[in-house]
Formats: structure tokens, sequence, C-alpha cells
């Protein structure tokens, strides 16, 4: 498990003093990381801290009908796959126009933001 969380391959986060993980990423059978949560998180987990990533697999998604994505990595692994894409993209965006504003409309790089 240590090397899943180093390799940041499972959701996972700290609560209190203890690491959680949890249950609905494995499979049943042999406690093995399900290949689609994997996939996922290297869409979310760059855009998302490991609570929010926590959150965004119980919560209620409409890009899978309001199905929970831990409720369908096992079903339909394509389908969670869509789904996080466009969430990593408009996190992605909405970090950029965070900046943007904290930055008086510029990026980093001094260029002016045209949003």
């Amino acid at each position: 498990m240590a090397r899943w969380i180093v390799k940041h391959e499972v959701v996972h986060f700290q609560w209190e003093t203890e690491t959680w993980l949890p249950v609905f990423q494995f499979g049943a059978a042999d406690m093995q990381p399900h290949a689609a949560v994997r996939r996922s998180i290297l869409e979310l987990a760059p855009v998302m801290p490991p609570w929010e990533l926590a959150q965004w697999f119980a919560r209620t998604n409409v890009g899978l009908a309001g199905r929970r994505p831990a409720d369908v990595l096992a079903v339909d692994p394509e389908a969670l796959w869509q789904a996080a894409e466009p969430t990593a993209t408009c996190s992605t965006l909405d970090l950029r126009a965070q900046m943007i504003r904290a930055g008086g409309g510029q990026f980093s790089d001094g260029k002016d933001a045209d949003l």
C-alpha cells in the first residue's frame, strides 16, 4: 500500500493522524486497485487535493447520469474516464482564473490574461 500511496495510484487522504484509503477502489477478489481509479487519478490529482479527490468519487456526477464514480468504476470504466477528463479540465481552468485574478490580470510570465 505504501508504494501505491507514494506513486499516487490510489485515492488516499489524511484525517487526524491517519492515512485513509477508501475501499471502493479495490477489487473484492484481490484487493488490487481498479485500473479505472489509477487512470482517473492521473487526470484529477494534478488539480485536486486528496480530500477533494476522494469526495469526487463519492458524490453524484452529472457526467455519469447522477451516479457516483465509485459505483461506476467496476462496471463502466470508460464512462468514469470520460467524467474525470472534463472535471480535470474545468478545475485547471478554474485554477488559472484564480491565478489571473490574484495576479491582477496577468499570468506569472507577465503576459496579459484574456478571459
